[in-house]
């Protein structure tokens, strides 16, 4: 199972597939979940044990700025000419609220094996899966993006951290397949998959942070197709993307996440039993 990035829509979408998940039963017939940037809080909860209907809920942002901008230093840094900080925003106040929410503390403790993709933030942008060790900071480090939020430092001691995971895999795929041909496994891959992107919306992004979001999802969305092309050339794998295309709202804009929440579940839904999935995953 693998969880894309896409910010408030890839909350709102990944926790309407968890929900439908539950209810079709599927949980006992997932082997591993993956998940980057959004779809690392959402796998992380889920794999984690928390059901998908209280996903929303537990993670939810109480702050009523939930985004804690760095106005000091950015201010401090101006005045002295030394350039823009690393980041703009802080993330304390989604760092507090992933604390409250998530169902355990170490990634090794899922009941579900979980991956959280990143990448290095050393000027390569090496990916980078987490397997074991905290599962907050897996999670900060899949969901720093860059320019936006600060670099999430090593917290071994390497001499760089870790930004958003999207800049290497927004939809997790060919990861798991290369882990899956990497491991010998015998048995055939199914992997269902969810991407966000831009093509349903009608209206142009605005504001600042709007504007670098899209611009970068749309470089996430080219690699995408190109990621696509690999997956299909990968023998004994099936795998199933999901794309609500969902229309309403910017990347930051919580207020919208129960409406396309709604939305996502329909579409979800929908290209479920289009897709034809087969009979064994749903216990029968």
């Amino acid at each position: 199972m693998g969880f894309g990035g896409g910010a408030a829509h890839g909350l709102a979408g990944n926790s309407a597939l968890a929900v439908l998940l539950d209810e079709l039963g599927l949980r006992p017939h997932v082997k591993e979940v993956w998940g980057t940037s959004a779809g690392a809080i959402v796998g992380a909860a889920w794999a984690g044990g928390l059901p998908g209907r209280d996903i929303l809920d537990r993670m939810r942002v109480r702050a009523r700025r939930p985004l804690d901008f760095a106005y000091r230093e950015l201010f401090l840094r101006l005045l002295r000419r030394r350039g823009l900080p690393e980041g703009l925003i802080r993330g304390r106040h989604i760092r507090e609220a992933l604390e409250r929410g998530l169902p355990v503390r170490r990634i090794e403790e899922c009941p579900i094996p979980f991956r959280a993709i990143a990448c290095t933030d050393d000027g390569r942008c090496r990916k980078v899966v987490f397997r074991e060790g905290p599962l907050l900071q897996a999670i900060l480090a899949s969901t720093a993006v860059p320019g936006v939020f600060f670099p999430v430092p090593d917290w071994n001691g390497a001499g760089y951290g870790y930004m958003d995971g999207g800049i290497v895999e927004k939809t997790p795929l060919l990861s798991i397949q290369e882990e899956h041909v990497r491991s010998g496994r015998a048995t055939h891959l199914f992997v269902l998959c969810t991407h966000f992107d831009s093509e349903g919306r009608t209206q142009p992004p605005k504001g600042f942070l709007n504007r670098l979001l899209a611009g970068i999802h749309c470089a996430e969305d080219d690699a995408w197709t190109h990621q696509l092309e690999r997956a299909r050339g990968t023998p004994g794998c099936r795998f199933v993307p999901l794309n609500p295309r969902m229309e309403r709202g910017g990347m930051f804009e919580m207020e919208v996440v129960p409406f396309n929440y709604l939305w996502a579940r329909r579409a979800f839904k929908e290209q479920l039993s289009n897709a034809g999935l087969p009979p064994r995953l749903y216990g029968r």
